[in-house]
């Protein structure tokens, strides 16, 4: 990114997990530029009005009305080609198969952002 900020569109509903968002991003040198939105709808609606490009966008899946599943074939359905991630604490293996079933290319990584099966609760799509 030549020193540039990351842009990011982040949708979280939790207070906690926002500022343990921000203190990672910190925490890993990164210089970048956050939108935060409490759900899904509202993230959606600013992106078909707006035509700011995000250079990532991230969503928890659990969220009120919208969950991350359905905002990712909302802003699939505007066009919006930005890397998505997917993220959960409460991932579990019907969470899995839905992911899979979607039209998203997932992939499972755990906490640690290690491949493959097991107690994985946090799921990347791209």
């Amino acid at each position: 990114m030549n020193g540039e900020s990351i842009k990011i569109l982040l949708v979280e509903d939790n207070e906690h997990d926002v500022t343990f968002f921000n203190h990672s991003m910190e925490k890993a040198g990164l210089s970048y530029q956050l939108t935060h939105y409490f759900t899904a709808e509202e993230a959606a609606a600013d992106l078909s009005r707006n035509a700011e490009f995000f250079d990532l966008i991230v969503s928890d899946y659990r969220l009120p009305g919208m969950n991350g599943l359905e905002f990712y074939e909302r802003i699939t359905d505007l066009r919006i080609e930005a890397p998505f991630i997917l993220i959960t604490g409460f991932g579990n293996e019907e969470l899995k198969l839905i992911s899979f079933q979607s039209t998203a290319d997932c992939s499972p990584i755990d906490r640690y952002g290690y491949w493959g099966e097991g107690k994985s609760s946090y799921y990347r799509i791209i």
